[in-house]
This record gives structure tokens, C-alpha cells and sequence, in this order.
């Protein structure tokens, strides 16, 4: 088989081999517990109902194969290791700095910081030659973190119109993991039943409780729409609306037993 760097650029190479080599190559990121691009949907799987997207595998490839993009993945790789650490000390609770530590809230402010330097030194020129203020243009699009929270608002203000109209009951849910997850107790002191889970394993772990919900919601024949909001801890809250007369026949589910 042709080297992975000479798979772009030799005419003869067949999709299948190009495949066998992102996997070799996939297998070694998966095993610094790195996901590799699109790996959901050029993964192997036994019922496969769709062809095998091969046009993926270059961009995939060409990542696993940048430095600057295992840099960028080592670095994050570095920073949830260093909060584990800090959450594992009680560095990071309600008491001492809640959600994340302290030196990730200062390392973000400056990274916001350099990122504005970099947008106020920039312009934008397009095709006609008219110029634009890089900040100008990152403000005015998604990238603004105010948008996104008036995005959430709108949604949440739509979704209980419609529940209004529809004249549908609105459910607040707040799921939480089990002690297991928690690293410390609400006066900050150590949680002796923590099992040294991780942030990335509580996520794990609602993930698969709203997905029994969903599926006891299935089975039972309720229908419901809603909005979801996460926050960085060990919780999830969520706004569903269904009729009336399903609200008061909720299902019981032993998964569903946080919420």
C-alpha cells in the first residue's frame, strides 16, 4: 500500500486502500483518545444503509496528518486534563470558582483579548473592493456570544408561544448525575462516593438518561417538543411541551429516575 502522504496525488490508488489507510492512521489517534474527522460516518458498521462517504477521507486524512491540527488537539487535550486535576483538589466548586477554574477563566479572557487585537487590525475586502471591519463582521454574525443567547431566548419565547396556541402543557426538567459524578459537596468539601468520573463521562451519562426518556416517551405514546440548555456541570435542563393529558401520564422509567 502506497504511504498515507501519497495517497492524494497517485492516480492509481483505489478508494478501499485510501479507507485502509485512515483507519490505520484513525486507530493510532484513537488510541491518545483523540475522535478523528468524520469518524462516525467512514467508521466500519455492520448494517451500513448508506455508500461510504470516500470524499471525506482526504480532509480527514490531511487533518490527522497536520501538526498543526494534533497541536490544537493536544493542547485541548492538555486543558481538560489540567481542570480534572483542579476538580479532583476542589479547585473548582461553588465555594472556590464554580463551573471551570480559575486559570481557565483567565486563560479565556486572553484569548478573547488577542482574538479582538487580531479582529481590530484586520479588514475584509471582497470581489467589488469594498472593505469592512473584521470586528464589525464577527459581531454582526453568530459569533457573537449576545446573539447566541437572544438566539436561545427567541427559541425558548417561540416554543412557548406555540405551546400557548396549541394550548399544550410546559414541563421544566433539571437532570442531574448521581453523587458518583461530583467531585465535592455543595460547601465545597470533598464528595467521598465520587468515583473519579470525569466531565466528559457526566456528560456521557445524561446523554444516555434523556435518550431512555425518550425512548419511555416513545413507548408510551406521548409526543413532545422542547429545547434543551447545558450548562458546564454536571447537569442538563430542559423545556418540554405536551398535551395535557400526556403530562399527567408521564412515564416512570428506572433511567429516568434523575430527573
Amino acid at each position: 500500500m502506497p504511504p498515507a502522504s501519497d495517497l492524494f496525488v497517485n492516480d492509481d490508488v483505489k478508494p478501499e486502500q485510501i479507507r485502509q489507510s485512515w483507519e490505520k492512521v484513525a486507530a493510532e489517534a484513537m488510541r491518545l483518545d483523540v475522535i478523528p474527522p468524520a469518524f462516525e460516518q467512514l467508521r466500519r458498521k455492520k448494517r451500513r444503509r448508506k455508500p461510504v462517504p470516500y470524499d471525506l477521507i482526504p480532509g480527514s486524512l490531511a487533518r490527522m496528518l497536520c501538526a498543526d491540527w494534533w497541536y490544537r488537539k493536544l493542547w485541548q487535550m492538555r486543558c481538560e486534563w489540567r481542570e480534572e486535576q483542579l476538580r479532583a483538589v476542589c479547585l473548582v466548586n461553588k465555594k472556590a470558582s464554580p463551573y471551570v477554574s480559575y486559570e481557565a477563566v483567565i486563560h479565556k479572557r486572553e484569548q478573547r483579548r488577542k482574538s479582538l487585537e487580531f479582529f481590530q487590525s484586520h479588514e475584509l475586502v471582497n470581489a467589488d473592493g469594498d472593505t469592512l471591519d473584521m470586528e464589525d463582521v464577527v459581531n454582526a454574525s453568530s459569533s457573537n456570544p449576545a446573539h447566541r443567547r437572544n438566539e436561545m431566548m427567541a427559541c425558548v419565547k417561540g416554543l412557548e408561544l406555540i405551546a400557548e396556541m396549541r394550548g399544550d402543557c410546559a414541563v421544566f426538567y433539571t437532570i442531574t448525575c448521581p453523587s458518583r459524578f461530583h467531585a465535592t459537596l455543595n460547601n465545597g468539601r470533598p464528595n467521598l462516593k465520587w468515583t473519579s468520573e470525569t466531565v466528559r463521562q457526566s456528560s456521557d451519562y445524561l446523554v444516555d438518561t434523556f435518550a431512555a426518556f425518550r425512548k419511555a416517551m416513545h413507548k408510551a405514546g406521548l409526543r413532545w417538543y422542547g429545547v434543551r440548555v447545558a450548562e458546564p456541570a454536571p447537569r442538563r435542563h430542559r423545556t418540554l411541551a405536551l398535551a395535557v393529558l400526556h403530562a399527567q401520564k408521564r412515564p416512570s422509567h428506572p433511567h429516568c429516575a434523575a430527573a
